[in-house]
């Protein structure tokens, strides 16, 4: 038997073993609580104002998703980089605190509320920005 006849089915079995690894991120890119809060910042970024409502819970408040968008879009265009630092998790709710960090060192930190809904999980608006405003004493 040649040297190279050993090797072969380890070599396929890493080939398969990548390809599922692949495919599972692939399929799951979009799901969780963390994928709502990365949704909605792409959409805000995108300007694209049909997905950042698609990516909030049915019935949310337009005004208090215009409201949400226009601050993430101003850390956004301050340069600002979000970064995950922790979450509540709860079967239905999670709560994701994130840290908007700016060039210069300042940080501005958002919890976002997330719900799990039939379709998916679903950025609450009115509870992340009234969780932002009580970090603001507003």
């Amino acid at each position: 038997m040649s040297p190279g006849a050993n090797r072969r089915p380890g070599t396929w079995g890493a080939v398969l073993l990548t390809l599922l690894t692949v495919t599972v991120f692939f399929l799951f890119q979009n799901y969780g609580p963390e994928s709502a809060v990365r949704r909605f910042q792409e959409a805000v970024a995108a300007k694209d104002p049909r997905e950042v409502t698609d990516i909030c819970v049915t019935g949310a408040s337009q005004p208090t998703i215009a409201r949400l968008a226009g601050w993430i879009e101003q850390l956004q265009n301050d340069g600002a980089v979000t970064v995950i630092r922790g979450m509540d998790r709860q079967p239905t709710l999670v709560l994701i605190q994130t840290v908007s960090e700016l060039h210069d060192g300042r940080g501005v930190a958002i919890t976002w509320v997330v719900k799990k809904q039939t379709d998916g999980w679903k950025i609450d608006p009115e509870g992340t920005v009234n969780y932002w405003r009580h970090a603001l004493g507003l």
